[in-house]
Formats: structure tokens, C-alpha cells, sequence
């Protein structure tokens, strides 16, 4: 089956996320309406490349999401290319109550790229490689070629969520899995406020241990909007 441009970048993308909605995927696509992103997906759901479901959220109308079926996965790598997941659409896994947060990840994918970052990888691809770790929303490179921690954070936890945390995520940069970490929130307002809770932290918890939080540490750490991407003088 030989795919036009625009069902194998839809099939790239969906490779990583696995599912979207409409919204999302005509900004990923470049189109100019909805309509066209629909009759898009329409057809490559009748080439069996896509599925669809609704899914209900709580206090809202019910959300069709679009996502990858197997079939999908093996022609969205190249042959000869490495098939680095094999995670497909399966709507019982998706939940409600995380959907928006998964749906910013996704923005933050789109931006990102956009901006000459490359490699994105979620965080639900890394489970086995960060063990006992704390899992991140995804990590990928800058286009000076650091690779990046992404967290995105549409509200603020408790000092002790953050205490591990932010531990866990300066070992898993020591442990060279990432050598910067970047906190994404809806405003700056919230970026400023979130950064303020980690830097008056008196300490940080790992192994069951304290230890200081140094400006030394905080350097590692990046705190801006979701806008971030499209600003000069990133990390």
C-alpha cells in the first residue's frame, strides 16, 4: 500500500501519542478546517490504518478520539527503518480524567518539533528502561542535541510529591538518562509559582534519605509556559 505524504505524517505522529482528536491532528497536519482532518481520518479508517471511539468526560459531551491500529504501526516505519513501539489504539486504556493532560503532551510534541526539536519519545515508552524511576511526561533533543526531560504540569503538588520527584529526576539525570529537565505549564503565571514550590523546598527525599537542595541543582531545571518552544534562548 503505497501512502500519500499526508497519511504517513499522520501515521508518524500517531506512532509516538497512539491516539488523538481532530483538533489536534489538523494542527499536527497543517490543514486549514477540521473538515479536512475528518475526511482524512475517515479514510484511513476505511484502510484500516485507524480506529476511532468515544470516549465520555466527566461534565463535558463525549470526545472521538482517533488512534493507531496495528496495521497502522506496520506501515508508519519505513522498512529498514527500527520499529520502536508497538503500542496501538485500544480505547479501554485511555481515561477520562487524564485525557487533556494527554492532550497538552501532545501539543507540547507538536511545538516541539516545529522548533527543530527531534525524537520525541512519551513517557509510557520508557517504563522499562527507568525502573523505580519517575516516569516523565517524554524526553527528547534539543536542536543543539541535549536531551531533554519534558514535564508538563497543569497544576501544582504537595512539597512531598516533589521531594521525590525532583530527586528522582536529578539521579535519572546523573544516571545520564537526560541532562536537562523542562517544566511546561498552561500560563507563566503557573510556571513562576511552580518553580517558586521547588526552590523553597528545605530538602529532597531519596532512598529514604534527605538531601540539601542546592541553586546547583535548580540549574538543571527549566520552568516556562507552553509557549516555551516558540521563545529564544531555550536550554
Amino acid at each position: 500500500m503505497k501512502l500519500p505524504p499526508s497519511q504517513r505524517q499522520a501515521l508518524r505522529f500517531l506512532r509516538v501519542q497512539t491516539w488523538s482528536v481532530v483538533s489536534v491532528l489538523q494542527r499536527q497536519l497543517q490543514h486549514n478546517s477540521p473538515q479536512a482532518t475528518y475526511q482524512l481520518m475517515k479514510r484511513m479508517m476505511s484502510q484500516g490504518l485507524i480506529s476511532s471511539a468515544d470516549i465520555a468526560l466527566p461534565a463535558q459531551n463525549r470526545v472521538r478520539l482517533f488512534g493507531i491500529t496495528e496495521l497502522g504501526l506496520a506501515y508508519a516505519f519505513d522498512l529498514g527503518e527500527e520499529v520502536t513501539t508497538t503500542r496501538y489504539f485500544e480505547p479501554s486504556k485511555v481515561s477520562p480524567s487524564t485525557l487533556q493532560h494527554e492532550l497538552d503532551i501532545q501539543l507540547a510534541h507538536i511545538n516541539a518539533l516545529k522548533s527543530g526539536w527531534k525524537n520525541w519519545e512519551n513517557g509510557s515508552s520508557l517504563g522499562m528502561r527507568l525502573r523505580k524511576m519517575k516516569i516523565p511526561d517524554a524526553i527528547t533533543l534539543s536542536p543543539d542535541g541535549k536531551k531533554v526531560c519534558i514535564e508538563v504540569e497543569r497544576e501544582i503538588k504537595s512539597a512531598r510529591r516533589y521531594r521525590e520527584i525532583i530527586a528522582s529526576h536529578l539521579a535519572s539525570r546523573k544516571q545520564n538518562h537526560w541532562e536537562h529537565i523542562l517544566y511546561l505549564c498552561p500560563t507563566n503565571d503557573l510556571a513562576l509559582r511552580l518553580r517558586r514550590k521547588v526552590a523553597s523546598l528545605d530538602y529532597l527525599l531519596w532512598n529514604g534519605n534527605r538531601v540539601s537542595l542546592t541553586e546547583a541543582h535548580m540549574s538543571h531545571f527549566t520552568f516556562d509556559s507552553y509557549g516555551y518552544f516558540t521563545k529564544e534562548g531555550k536550554v
